[in-house]
């Protein structure tokens, strides 16, 4: 136990501490490229005697360092040869969960190989192991995927999409209401298998929505809003949205953004309709002009409904029906806070219908016959969509169009040169326990005293197993002695029992 303890100890981090606290090294707490880590937070191959590292790995990429964490920093170690990731696959069980991932690998290593690097396959609880290095599959990612995205305005009188490029892991800068804000690029992922809607608890049932790019929104100030897209429209309940996920926290849970997509499988539909709730001169026009008049009453009445309904739409587009219910409970008595609030959502929903309306007709839709049960469903999904928007929390709905997959393995790679001591410990721990368990041992005592007319000899034994044979050969031995040293008169002894060594015997 002491061996494997000091081994134990010699394979831990133990050389790195006390490298940093002689000041050979220092922690780098940065977030620095690996060529930009300075020489301090360096290790050249053999510098520690044991370590465990890790490196994400893009394919088509290749690394000759692992990272190893320390408290709050980390460490480059560099590796005697390289790593190169060829192909990276995994496979998934019907949940969603992987179920294998394998990475085909290279190692460039021209001090051993030369010029012929060596070839092999990565697989979970299968390592490499090369020149005493293990390298496990631990993780995976993505590696950089090339995406192709839109960013439609949410907060902006106009419908047109912006189109931009980037990768996994950079950065673009886009402009907010508030000023600058910077998209960052975190995820992609290809398929995304998620329980069935509606599923009871324990039900087995899974669908794939497909893509999906999880990006981040950071102000000027650092906040940031966490976003998780997804590229295909996802049937629910018999129709289809584009699903948008948001959250202020990372631990938080998503609040989902269900855009309804229209005839083409397309957001552009609904984002029309948003844009002109937010062109404040045209909706003014429109809903002046569509006002039916109102029997009986006077010019400035008619003029007087028609701020009230533009008002109502400004209200709703800013915080939702509950900026309404609020404004209602501010200028309507307690009593008749009820009526006064089913009067304004009602003419909220007649003003957002001819608004509407008027989105069908731009696209050519015909009403002469009214309007259809699609239609219908799409307004009330449509209507939910812009209640969620102030929540939201973002100036566009960002649309992935296109994609090029990078995967990236998460490799571990671990080294210790004190691996013989620990398995040398556990030798000697297994032939201890053997001989415990398996072995017996035996004790004699003989005590010889000189007497004036002889001398006195007291023979004594106890064995901790197998007291029985022990007595045989105990007697055995009693006798040869009686036979050795003369008649039994002169001669006593005993065997103590194995429970009771201290019993004492008569001569």
């Amino acid at each position: 136990m002491v061996v494997i303890g000091i081994g134990g100890l010699l394979d831990g981090n133990l050389w790195l501490k006390l490298k940093e606290w002689r000041g050979e090294i220092a922690l780098e707490t940065r977030d620095l490229a690996a060529r930009d880590i300075p020489p301090a937070s360096r290790l050249a191959p053999g510098a520690a005697p044991a370590f465990r590292g890790n490196v994400m790995l893009p394919e088509g990429s290749a690394a000759n360092f692992v990272f190893l964490r320390l408290r709050d920093g980390f460490l480059l170690q560099e590796l005697p040869f390289a790593i190169e990731l060829r192909d990276f696959q995994v496979e998934y069980h019907a949940t969603g969960q992987p179920k294998s991932f394998t990475s085909q690998v290279r190692i460039h290593d021209e001090e051993h190989l030369g010029t012929t690097p060596l070839e092999a396959a990565i697989r979970v609880n299968h390592p490499l192991i090369y020149r005493g290095y293990a390298i496990y599959q631990s993780d995976f990612g993505d590696g950089g995927s090339k995406l192709e995205l839109r960013a439609w305005p949410l907060i902006a009188a106009r419908a047109e999409p912006v189109a931009a490029q980037g990768e996994v892991g950079s950065a673009l800068k886009v402009a907010g209401p508030t000023g600058s804000i910077k998209l960052e690029l975190d995820d992609f992922r290809l398929f995304n298998l998620l329980p069935e809607p509606g599923a009871q608890p324990g039900d087995r049932k899974f669908r794939n929505f497909g893509p999906s790019v999880g990006f981040k929104l950071r102000d000027a100030a650092g906040e940031a809003r966490e976003y998780l897209n997804y590229m295909a429209p996802v049937q629910l309940e018999g129709r289809w949205f584009f699903i948008s996920g948001a959250r202020a926290q990372p631990g938080a849970a998503f609040m989902y953004l269900h855009i309804p997509a229209d005839a083409n499988n397309s957001p552009e539909r609904f984002l029309r309709f948003n844009a002109r709730l937010r062109d404040a001169a045209g909706l003014r026009a429109l809903l002046t002009r569509s006002a039916p008049p109102v029997a009986g009453q006077s010019p400035d009445f008619q003029r007087d409904l028609d701020q009230v309904r533009l008002n109502l739409v400004e209200l709703f587009v800013q915080g939702g029906f509950a900026a309404v219910t609020e404004k209602a409970r501010a200028v309507v008595p307690a009593d008749r806070l009820q009526e006064a609030t089913g009067l304004y959502l009602n003419i909220l929903r007649d003003a957002l219908a001819e608004v509407f309306l008027d989105v069908l007709r731009t696209e050519g839709v015909k009403l002469d016959q009214g309007v259809g049960e699609r239609e219908d469903t799409f307004f009330n999904d449509a209507l939910s969509a812009l209640a969620a928007l102030p929540a939201y929390g973002s100036p566009f709905y960002l649309q992935l169009t296109r994609f090029q997959q990078v995967e990236a393995s998460g490799l571990q790679v671990t080294h210790s040169s004190v691996t013989g001591m620990v398995y040398t410990g556990f030798v000697f721990l297994v032939i201890g326990i053997f001989i415990m368990f398996y072995t017996s041992y035996r004790r004699l005592w003989v005590w010889l005293a000189l007497e004036d007319n002889g001398a006195r000899l007291i023979l004594a034994g106890a064995a901790h197993r197998h007291s029985a044979e022990f007595a045989r050969e105990f007697n055995a031995l009693q006798a040869d002695l009686i036979r050795r040293l003369g008649s039994p008169e002169s001669v006593a002894g005993a065997a103590i029992p194995p429970r009771d060594a201290a019993e004492t015997v008569a001569p």
